[in-house]
């Protein structure tokens, strides 16, 4: 059975026309279902493409910092200690100069020594014997040396604190290679400063403490000795800073406390094998600092 759709009677099927109104009933179309939605498929490709340039971002960002953690990481810097040497004298560093202690040559003051030699008497000790001889001569002070064993030197007996100290010194025979200068701050044969050059062409200043020897200026080239005349030393001492100098120009200075006094003196040093040394000082002047 079917309704009429103008007075809503009932019509049978295959009747066109309503038995109740009359008015013709025309075949209803059938009614139309709209057909399910088909299910969105999920975009696999796009899908897996997005998530394969995940996993690639991942493994790059891996390739970063894991990666290089564990395969590049620097091997650690091993580092070796030496076994400890034993300590070389090493040349003492001064501390700041007082202006007297400058490169130019120091004024004297007051004259506190002198002795130019001429007086056998004055002083100065003498010897002879095989080895050597140290005796006034011609005016000056000359140490003769005839082995290679010993050093030879020789001490006044007046004490110096602060001083000024300048003395003529030649080499007129003898190996290059032997060294001559001046003692100072002397305590005796164990205690005391030494300021010694070379003809060769250098220079160095010598602590001997307890009687152990220490190089506070090592052996240093200087063109202001001469090499072929005499030369004049000079030590400038004002409390623990000394300055020394070679034919008025300035070489070495160093700052060291050990001796802040002591006596002056002269010491020769033959060079291996020498036996003919001859080494002359002259000129002996000590002022007040």
């Amino acid at each position: 059975m079917k309704q009429c759709p103008y007075c809503g009677a009932e019509v049978p099927e295959g009747d066109l026309y309503c038995g109740e109104c009359g008015r013709k009933v025309e075949a209803a179309p059938p009614l139309s279902t709209a057909p399910p939605a088909a299910k969105k498929k999920f975009p696999v490709l796009p899908v897996a493409i997005g998530v394969g340039i995940v996993l690639c971002l991942c493994a790059a960002i891996a390739g970063v910092f894991v990666i290089p953690g564990l395969i590049s990481q620097p091997t650690p810097t091993v580092v070796v200690s030496l076994p400890t040497h034993t300590p070389v004298p090493t040349r003492v560093t001064p501390t700041t100069i007082p202006t007297k202690a400058a490169t130019s040559t120091p004024t004297p003051a007051v004259l506190l020594y002198e002795d130019d030699f001429e007086d056998p008497s004055s002083g100065w000790a003498t010897s002879s014997d095989a080895d050597g001889e140290i005796a006034y001569r011609d005016g000056q002070y000359v140490f003769t040396i005839f082995t290679d064993i010993y050093d030879f030197w020789a001490w006044g007996d007046e004490n110096f604190g602060d001083f000024i100290l300048s003395v003529e010194a030649d080499q007129v025979s003898g190996s290059d290679l032997s060294s001559y200068g001046v003692l100072f701050r002397f305590q005796d044969e164990a205690n005391f400063y030494l300021f010694e050059i070379s003809k060769i062409g250098q220079y160095a200043v010598h602590r001997k403490a307890d009687g152990d020897w220490e190089a506070l200026v090592p052996w240093t080239d200087s063109p202001a000795i001469n090499t072929e005349a005499k030369d004049i030393l000079r030590v400038v001492c004002q409390g623990s800073y000394m300055n020394f100098y070679i034919n008025n120009v300035h070489v070495a200075n160093v700052t060291d406390s050990t001796f802040l006094d002591g006596r002056i003196g002269f010491y020769v040093t033959p060079a291996d094998g020498e036996n003919n040394l001859e080494v002359a000082f002259d000129n002996l002047q000590v002022w007040e600092q």
